[in-house]
């Protein structure tokens, strides 16, 4: 379980290296799931992120942590807050901004 997370933390950290210093301090919108049930209680923790429960019923609930635009700076922190409680993460997914010119 912590293995992985290390596994991911040790990716991220040499994407962000490999970033430009323009690209690291791009805000972005970003859905991070979490394995386990975080109630709402938890969203002021990490620093004000809406939280959701999927299946919160089930054996397996998952937690969703919606956060708005935020930087790498404040993704690596949040990311740091999931590892500090040993909780397991599923996955952390850019939300394409659609307010974006292509």
């Amino acid at each position: 379980m912590t293995a992985k997370l290390s596994v991911f933390y040790s990716y991220f950290m040499d994407r962000q290296t490999a970033s430009s210093s323009s690209e690291s301090s791009e805000r972005a919108p970003y859905e991070i799931q979490i394995q386990g049930q975080l109630d709402d209680r938890w969203g002021e923790w990490f620093n004000g992120v809406e939280i959701t429960i999927q299946d919160a019923n089930s054996r397996f609930p998952i937690t969703t942590l919606n956060c708005p635009a935020i930087d790498q700076a404040r993704l690596r922190g949040i990311l740091k807050k999931i590892w500090d409680l040993n909780l397991s993460l599923i996955s952390v997914r850019r939300i394409a901004d659609s307010t974006q010119d292509e």
